[in-house]
């Protein structure tokens, strides 16, 4: 026996048995077990909002109603509920309800992990074929060697349209030290239930992609300080608008980009740069923050050498902005900065806060001390 659905749109489904074109009905073998999935009038079952569809379609349905079926001895079924987890009521039926696509791929799922497993390497790490591949092809015959082939070939041609595309980048301007292509191992599986056995076969291949680099700035929440490092970073290809496009020789990166918009190569190439030379003043305008805010550091603590000093959280970010500075006091008075760097370093008063502010109990304290000011002409 040989079954490959995976999942609920892989069901095919025909007129309901009992209820002809009022209702609906989908099998899937999975070995030794069969799902029943049935939708109709007087089943546990649940019509959409769309009138479009008739009662005998899949589509017509939002919910169904499933049981399973195993294999006995004697060459029949029984009804069993064991996939069934959570809260239900079938009374007494063997039935579950109201499930919906989501729920009945999970039991699908459910159900081809209770078979026995099997993992079949279809070749080493050497790219060469195994004598274990070898041998289960020869001893069964159901095996869909045609798919296996062709994952197995399927890198193949992306490895080639990968060199095709490395080339065009260099004929557009682009250099060996920013574009290359990098190979790597990888595996992929091609999954068939034969009998009561869920099969995997195991292909390893070999993946090439074109990589580029770029300046990357990082500078997060949680980052103590900000770094700028080469990156390299995988190009998409880009395709036209409206339905079946096709590529059209553009390119898409996020990561440089921060956005889905596509490129010719030349176009990703000024980009680039453009984005190189902005990282790079953001990182310089950073450590020359970062000069300014010590030499404040230590300008105030040479005079002022009692007061505990930090950055001032940036209110909007939720970070610590360098460009401004706190002085505390023992008495608990602060006193906040900014720092500029015009012409030479200075400071600028942004805020002070007197931890001791007076206050008289009577209003002869009040007239002494204002009976003391000094005269502001």
């Amino acid at each position: 026996m040989n079954n490959q659905v995976k999942t609920f749109r892989d069901v095919s489904w025909k007129n309901h048995s009992a209820l002809g074109d009022k209702g609906v009905q989908g099998l899937v073998t999975i070995g030794k077990y069969e799902l029943s999935i049935v939708g109709g009038e007087g089943l546990y079952s649940t019509k959409g909002d769309r009138d479009w569809y008739k009662p005998n379609q899949s589509d017509y349905y939002v919910s169904f109603e499933v049981a399973v079926f195993e294999d006995n001895n004697e060459g029949g079924q029984d009804m069993t509920n064991r996939f069934f987890t959570g809260d239900f009521d079938d009374g007494g039926n063997g039935v579950l309800g109201w499930q919906s696509e989501y729920q009945i791929n999970a039991l699908i799922s459910k159900i081809e992990d209770a078979l026995k497993q099997k993992v079949v390497f279809y070749n080493n790490q050497n790219l060469k074929p195994t004598e274990e591949f070898d041998e289960f092809l020869k001893d069964n015959s159901e095996l869909d060697y045609p798919k296996v082939k062709a994952i197995a070939d399927r890198h193949n041609n992306l490895n080639d349209e990968e060199k095709k595309k490395y080339e065009g980048f260099l004929l557009s301007g682009w250099t060996k030290d920013i574009v290359k292509l990098n190979t790597e191992k990888e595996e992929s599986d091609y999954v068939q239930i034969i009998n009561d056995t869920k099969v995997t076969i195991r292909i390893c291949q070999e993946v090439t992609k074109m990589q580029i680099k770029y300046t990357r700035y990082d500078s997060h929440y949680g980052m103590s300080t900000p770094t700028l490092k080469d990156s390299w970073v995988s190009v998409e290809d880009g395709y036209g608008s409206g339905y079946r496009s096709r590529k059209n020789g553009k390119f898409k990166c996020y990561s440089i980009v921060g956005a889905d918009r596509q490129y010719s190569p030349a176009g990703l190439l000024k980009k680039t740069k453009e984005v190189n030379e902005d990282n790079t003043w953001r990182f310089d305008r950073y450590m020359e923050e970062r000069r300014i805010f010590k030499l404040a550091s230590e300008e105030l603590t040479e005079k002022y050498p009692k007061a505990s000093l930090t950055m001032v959280e940036n209110k909007r970010t939720y970070t610590k902005d360098q460009t401004r500075i706190k002085a505390t006091f023992p008495s608990g008075s602060s006193i906040e900065f900014a720092l500029y760097n015009y012409e030479e370093f200075g400071l600028r008063l942004e805020k002070a806060i007197d931890s001791q502010v007076l206050n008289f109990d009577t209003w002869e304290g009040w007239a002494d001390r204002f009976n003391n000011q000094k005269v502001i002409k």
